[in-house]
Protein backbone atom coordinates (compact mmCIF):
# COMPACT_ATOMS: atom_id res chain seq x y z
CA UNK A 1 0.00 0.00 0.00
CA UNK A 2 1.55 3.39 -0.73
CA UNK A 3 0.86 6.34 1.04
CA UNK A 4 0.57 9.91 -0.72
CA UNK A 5 3.67 11.57 1.91
CA UNK A 6 2.73 15.15 2.42
CA UNK A 7 5.55 17.63 1.28
CA UNK A 8 6.04 19.11 4.79
CA UNK A 9 6.94 15.51 6.48
CA UNK A 10 9.29 14.36 3.05
CA UNK A 11 10.91 17.45 3.78
CA UNK A 12 10.85 17.23 7.71
CA UNK A 13 12.86 13.94 7.28
CA UNK A 14 15.62 15.51 6.06
CA UNK A 15 16.61 18.26 8.04
CA UNK A 16 19.80 17.96 10.13
CA UNK A 17 20.87 18.24 13.13
CA UNK A 18 18.21 15.12 14.05
CA UNK A 19 17.39 17.66 16.92
CA UNK A 20 16.27 20.11 15.00
CA UNK A 21 14.10 18.08 13.29
CA UNK A 22 12.28 16.41 16.38
CA UNK A 23 11.95 19.93 17.61
CA UNK A 24 10.03 21.21 14.22
CA UNK A 25 7.76 17.70 14.19
CA UNK A 26 6.60 18.92 17.98
CA UNK A 27 6.01 22.28 16.87
CA UNK A 28 4.06 20.94 13.91
CA UNK A 29 2.38 19.11 16.01
CA UNK A 30 2.93 15.67 13.69
CA UNK A 31 1.66 12.57 15.72
CA UNK A 32 1.54 9.10 15.28
CA UNK A 33 -1.27 7.34 13.86
CA UNK A 34 -2.30 3.98 12.46
CA UNK A 35 -1.25 3.13 9.06
CA UNK A 36 -2.51 -0.33 7.60
CA UNK A 37 0.10 -2.52 5.75
CA UNK A 38 -0.05 -6.25 3.95
CA UNK A 39 2.12 -6.84 6.87
CA UNK A 40 -0.44 -5.29 9.35
CA UNK A 41 -1.37 -1.82 11.48
CA UNK A 42 0.80 0.29 12.74
CA UNK A 43 1.20 3.05 15.20
CA UNK A 44 3.49 5.02 13.38
CA UNK A 45 5.43 8.43 13.30
CA UNK A 46 5.04 9.91 9.80
CA UNK A 47 8.36 11.92 10.33
CA UNK A 48 10.80 8.87 11.83
CA UNK A 49 12.93 6.46 9.81
CA UNK A 50 10.91 3.75 9.80
CA UNK A 51 7.40 5.14 9.76
CA UNK A 52 8.61 7.50 6.72
CA UNK A 53 9.93 4.33 5.07
CA UNK A 54 6.63 2.38 5.82
CA UNK A 55 4.41 5.03 4.34
CA UNK A 56 7.01 5.23 0.94
CA UNK A 57 7.14 1.54 0.31
CA UNK A 58 4.53 0.11 2.28
CA UNK A 59 7.12 -2.61 3.56
CA UNK A 60 10.26 -2.26 5.53
CA UNK A 61 13.50 -3.85 4.87
CA UNK A 62 11.93 -6.11 2.21
CA UNK A 63 14.83 -8.82 2.02
CA UNK A 64 14.21 -9.50 6.14
CA UNK A 65 10.46 -9.45 5.48
CA UNK A 66 10.94 -12.14 2.94
CA UNK A 67 13.37 -14.13 4.70
CA UNK A 68 10.91 -14.25 7.93
CA UNK A 69 8.02 -15.07 5.55
CA UNK A 70 10.12 -17.80 3.46
CA UNK A 71 11.53 -19.20 6.73
CA UNK A 72 8.87 -19.22 9.04
CA UNK A 73 5.61 -21.66 10.28
CA UNK A 74 3.03 -22.27 12.21
CA UNK A 75 4.52 -23.61 15.55
CA UNK A 76 8.05 -22.03 15.21
CA UNK A 77 9.68 -19.27 17.23
CA UNK A 78 11.45 -16.45 16.18
CA UNK A 79 13.51 -14.20 18.21
CA UNK A 80 13.71 -10.03 17.41
CA UNK A 81 16.44 -8.85 19.33
CA UNK A 82 16.03 -5.37 18.85
CA UNK A 83 12.65 -5.03 17.94
CA UNK A 84 12.30 -0.82 17.41
CA UNK A 85 8.45 -0.82 16.79
CA UNK A 86 7.87 -4.70 16.37
CA UNK A 87 7.24 -4.60 12.37
CA UNK A 88 9.14 -7.90 12.01
CA UNK A 89 7.58 -9.43 15.40
CA UNK A 90 4.05 -8.72 13.77
CA UNK A 91 4.95 -10.13 10.70
CA UNK A 92 6.42 -13.31 12.56
CA UNK A 93 3.24 -13.43 14.60
CA UNK A 94 1.02 -13.82 12.08
CA UNK A 95 3.30 -16.49 10.58
CA UNK A 96 3.81 -18.96 13.51
CA UNK A 97 0.23 -18.14 14.28
CA UNK A 98 -1.51 -19.26 18.43
CA UNK A 99 0.45 -22.44 18.50
CA UNK A 100 3.99 -20.60 17.96
CA UNK A 101 6.27 -17.74 19.78
CA UNK A 102 7.27 -14.25 19.16
CA UNK A 103 10.19 -13.22 21.67
CA UNK A 104 10.40 -9.23 21.13
CA UNK A 105 13.49 -7.88 22.99
CA UNK A 106 13.80 -3.96 23.15
CA UNK A 107 15.31 -2.23 26.01
CA UNK A 108 14.42 1.42 24.77
CA UNK A 109 11.35 2.72 27.68
CA UNK A 110 9.86 4.81 25.20
CA UNK A 111 8.64 2.11 22.79
CA UNK A 112 7.44 0.02 25.23
CA UNK A 113 3.69 1.08 24.70
CA UNK A 114 3.98 1.19 20.76
CA UNK A 115 5.28 -2.50 21.03
CA UNK A 116 1.76 -3.26 23.19
CA UNK A 117 -0.12 -1.23 20.94
CA UNK A 118 0.97 -2.84 17.87
CA UNK A 119 0.54 -5.76 18.79
CA UNK A 120 -2.82 -4.78 20.32
CA UNK A 121 -4.03 -3.66 16.83
CA UNK A 122 -3.13 -6.71 15.04
CA UNK A 123 -4.49 -9.24 17.71
CA UNK A 124 -1.35 -10.60 17.87
CA UNK A 125 -1.25 -12.42 21.65
CA UNK A 126 1.54 -14.93 21.00
CA UNK A 127 4.06 -12.19 21.22
CA UNK A 128 6.28 -12.34 24.51
CA UNK A 129 8.04 -8.22 25.53
CA UNK A 130 11.21 -8.30 27.33
CA UNK A 131 12.58 -4.83 27.47
CA UNK A 132 16.86 -5.53 27.98
CA UNK A 133 19.88 -5.80 26.16
CA UNK A 134 21.98 -8.68 24.49
CA UNK A 135 25.79 -8.26 25.16
CA UNK A 136 28.98 -10.43 26.61
CA UNK A 137 27.65 -10.20 30.03
CA UNK A 138 25.06 -10.16 32.58
CA UNK A 139 24.77 -6.82 34.39
CA UNK A 140 23.69 -3.19 33.66
CA UNK A 141 24.27 -0.79 30.84
CA UNK A 142 24.06 2.94 29.96
CA UNK A 143 21.86 2.79 26.86
CA UNK A 144 22.66 5.90 24.33
CA UNK A 145 18.57 6.79 23.29
CA UNK A 146 18.79 8.49 19.83
CA UNK A 147 16.36 11.02 18.84
CA UNK A 148 12.72 10.13 18.06
CA UNK A 149 13.54 10.55 13.93
CA UNK A 150 15.40 7.49 13.93
CA UNK A 151 14.67 5.61 17.38
CA UNK A 152 16.44 2.04 15.90
CA UNK A 153 19.77 3.75 16.08
CA UNK A 154 20.02 3.99 19.85
CA UNK A 155 22.78 1.64 21.39
CA UNK A 156 24.35 0.65 24.16
CA UNK A 157 27.70 1.99 22.19
CA UNK A 158 28.56 5.61 23.31
CA UNK A 159 27.48 8.11 20.61
CA UNK A 160 28.80 11.21 20.67
CA UNK A 161 26.37 13.19 18.91
CA UNK A 162 24.26 16.60 20.97
CA UNK A 163 20.72 15.21 20.91
CA UNK A 164 21.49 11.75 22.61
CA UNK A 165 20.10 11.17 25.94
CA UNK A 166 20.54 7.76 28.24
CA UNK A 167 18.96 5.65 30.29
CA UNK A 168 20.29 2.54 32.36
CA UNK A 169 18.85 -1.18 31.12
CA UNK A 170 19.25 -4.92 32.04
CA UNK A 171 22.00 -6.17 29.94
CA UNK A 172 21.93 -10.51 29.29
CA UNK A 173 24.22 -12.75 27.45
CA UNK A 174 22.44 -14.64 24.52
CA UNK A 175 23.17 -17.85 26.30
CA UNK A 176 21.74 -16.69 29.71
CA UNK A 177 18.68 -15.04 28.20
CA UNK A 178 17.81 -18.29 26.14
CA UNK A 179 18.26 -20.22 29.48
CA UNK A 180 15.82 -17.92 30.98
CA UNK A 181 13.47 -18.17 28.35
CA UNK A 182 13.70 -22.79 28.43
CA UNK A 183 13.04 -22.77 24.61
CA UNK A 184 14.12 -26.27 22.81
CA UNK A 185 14.35 -25.08 19.48
CA UNK A 186 14.36 -21.78 17.67
CA UNK A 187 13.63 -21.75 14.12
CA UNK A 188 14.89 -17.66 13.72
CA UNK A 189 16.55 -15.49 15.64
CA UNK A 190 16.95 -12.22 14.22
CA UNK A 191 19.61 -9.39 15.59
CA UNK A 192 19.88 -6.07 14.95
CA UNK A 193 21.74 -3.91 18.15
CA UNK A 194 23.35 -1.21 16.40
CA UNK A 195 27.15 -2.51 17.28
CA UNK A 196 26.97 -5.20 20.29
CA UNK A 197 26.31 -7.73 17.36
CA UNK A 198 30.12 -8.56 18.10
CA UNK A 199 29.98 -9.06 21.15
CA UNK A 200 26.24 -10.65 21.37
CA UNK A 201 27.46 -13.43 19.33
CA UNK A 202 31.68 -13.63 20.02
CA UNK A 203 30.79 -14.55 23.90
CA UNK A 204 27.38 -17.33 22.02
CA UNK A 205 29.60 -19.93 20.60
CA UNK A 206 27.82 -22.57 22.98
CA UNK A 207 24.44 -21.88 22.42
CA UNK A 208 25.48 -21.34 18.66
CA UNK A 209 27.22 -24.86 17.57
CA UNK A 210 24.38 -26.70 19.95
CA UNK A 211 22.18 -26.34 16.95
CA UNK A 212 19.51 -24.70 19.09
CA UNK A 213 18.99 -21.85 16.62
CA UNK A 214 18.55 -22.86 12.71
CA UNK A 215 18.23 -19.62 11.59
CA UNK A 216 19.97 -16.24 11.99
CA UNK A 217 20.06 -13.26 10.76
CA UNK A 218 22.09 -10.31 11.39
CA UNK A 219 22.49 -6.54 10.58
CA UNK A 220 26.21 -5.42 10.83
CA UNK A 221 27.00 -2.04 11.39
CA UNK A 222 30.15 -1.78 10.28
CA UNK A 223 31.56 1.99 11.09
CA UNK A 224 30.86 1.22 15.07
CA UNK A 225 32.74 -2.43 15.10
CA UNK A 226 35.84 -0.20 13.07
CA UNK A 227 35.39 2.42 15.83
CA UNK A 228 36.27 -0.01 18.28
CA UNK A 229 38.46 -2.14 16.21
CA UNK A 230 36.33 -4.86 16.03
CA UNK A 231 36.90 -7.13 12.99
CA UNK A 232 33.56 -8.45 11.23
CA UNK A 233 35.39 -11.54 10.24
CA UNK A 234 35.85 -12.97 13.39
CA UNK A 235 32.13 -13.00 13.25
CA UNK A 236 31.97 -14.63 10.08
CA UNK A 237 34.40 -17.43 11.28
CA UNK A 238 32.58 -17.93 14.40
CA UNK A 239 29.19 -18.61 12.75
CA UNK A 240 30.85 -21.33 10.17
CA UNK A 241 32.96 -23.05 12.86
CA UNK A 242 29.64 -23.08 14.72
CA UNK A 243 27.79 -25.19 11.55
CA UNK A 244 26.21 -22.27 9.90
CA UNK A 245 26.40 -21.10 6.34
CA UNK A 246 26.27 -17.70 5.53
CA UNK A 247 24.80 -15.69 2.42
CA UNK A 248 25.63 -11.74 2.93
CA UNK A 249 23.91 -8.98 1.48
CA UNK A 250 24.81 -6.03 0.09
CA UNK A 251 22.79 -3.40 2.73
CA UNK A 252 24.68 -4.79 5.26
CA UNK A 253 22.23 -8.13 6.57
CA UNK A 254 23.97 -11.54 7.43
CA UNK A 255 21.29 -14.61 6.41
CA UNK A 256 22.13 -17.83 8.36
CA UNK A 257 21.65 -21.24 8.62
CA UNK A 258 22.56 -24.09 9.97
CA UNK A 259 24.29 -26.89 7.03
CA UNK A 260 22.32 -29.31 8.61
CA UNK A 261 18.75 -28.62 9.68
Amino acid sequence: MNFKIPFLIALLVKVRPAWLASFLKRILRINRFIYSTPQGKFFIDPASQFGFTLLSSGTYEKEVTEYIQNTLNPGDVFIDIGSNEGFFSIVASNLVNKTGKVISVEPQSRLQPILFKNSELNECYNIYFFQLGISNYNGFARFSVSSDMNTGSSSIIEKKVDDTKSEIIPIKTLQSFLEILNIDSIKLLKMDIEGSEYEALTCSKNILSSGKIKHLIVEFHPTLLKSRNKNIEDIFSLLANCGYLIQKHPNLNLFVHRSVL
